[in-house]
């Protein structure tokens, strides 16, 4: 089974360190990622329908939105991996991007270099539990190394190059799919099946999912499933909801399968991602005074939303 070592959040996006030995599905987030594989068998992961191989000697990196999933070769091993969720707001606000909803690159993986691999290191000394969100001045210490280790990656000749920003999927130019998009946004408790928003953007149900991947580059279950984990996240980092309700909340019948889904797409489950979720002092407390969370969009404004999500939605469609 794979398990949780930490899970810390922030204005960066988040990081968690975990050993996996089962399989992802194939999933997305808006969130740029880079893969280090600190101990264990190499990993393979197929990204945009290509296999790429984590290693200790090249690590991952997978675009805003693409879609990928991991496979696993052996389940009686596992694989200590440190996976890097980029916050494009983040990264443009203190790295100088220009690009506050989108982070990609020209290339799937990349050397590890000393340099990274020194900051890697510290990175997975300062995450290692029991409690390091205790510790004073522990968060602007993590930030501060991730800002590090994005400069690094990023502006090395021989590590990644960030793509130009028309290659974002996000900013589609068809207003029936960004009709679906604020509509999938806005019902993301609700359930609500793919042959009605098809309907609702105009399109017949072939039609909707051939321009919806075709715009994206992800199929729009794929879109919706990343909505939901979205969703639950949230609720499990930033409240205290049980999480059977968290389930019966998103559509599911019961916490088993809610549990099942979690598991599948971000390799943890639920109860263990909360039980290891680290926050900056006060992140937690100011979601918790807004009167409306994640996915009540039909009712609630972006000023009543956490200050988190209120940036991720801004200005999007």
């Amino acid at each position: 089974m794979n398990r949780a070592i930490t899970v810390c959040h922030g204005d960066f996006g988040r990081l968690c360190l975990v050993e996996l030995n089962r399989a992802k599905v194939l999933h997305t987030h808006r969130e740029a990622q880079l893969l280090f594989l600190m101990d264990g068998d190499d990993v393979t992961l197929k990204i945009d329908n290509t296999p790429v191989t984590l290693s200790k000697d090249r690590a991952v990196a997978i675009d805003s939105y693409m879609a990928h999933e991991v496979h696993v070769s052996k389940s009686d091993t596992s694989s200590a991996i440190l996976s890097v969720y980029v916050n494009p707001f983040w990264y443009a606000t203190r790295l100088n991007s220009s690009d506050p909803e989108w982070l990609g690159f020209q290339n799937r993986s990349f050397p590890v270099t000393s340099n990274i691999r020194d900051h890697v290191d510290h990175l997975v000394a300062l995450v290692q539990p029991p409690a390091p969100d205790k510790q004073p001045g522990y968060h602007l210490a993590l930030e501060t190394r991730l800002r590090h280790l994005c400069s690094t990656c990023f502006e090395s000749e021989n590590s990644l190059k960030i793509t130009q920003n028309a290659d974002n999927p996000i900013k589609s130019s068809d207003p029936r799919i960004r009709k679906s998009l604020v509509i999938m946004n806005s019902h993301v408790r609700n359930n609500l099946p793919l042959d009605e928003i098809a309907r609702a953007a105009g399109l017949s149900r072939p039609h909707f999912y051939r321009l919806f991947r075709d715009n994206l580059g992800v199929t729009p279950n794929v879109y919706m499933n990343m909505l939901r984990m979205e969703y639950a996240i949230e609720r499990l980092v930033f409240s205290d909801q049980p999480v059977t309700s968290i389930a019966l909340e998103l559509g599911f019948a019961s916490q088993a399968s809610f549990t099942r889904f979690f598991g599948a797409n971000l390799g943890i489950p639920p109860t263990d991602y909360r039980r290891v979720a680290c926050l900056p002092p006060g992140m937690r407390a100011a979601a918790l005074t807004n009167t409306r969370m994640a996915g009540d969009f039909t009712q609630a404004s972006n000023a009543e939303q956490p200050a988190s999500l209120a940036r991720v939605y801004e200005s999007r469609f």
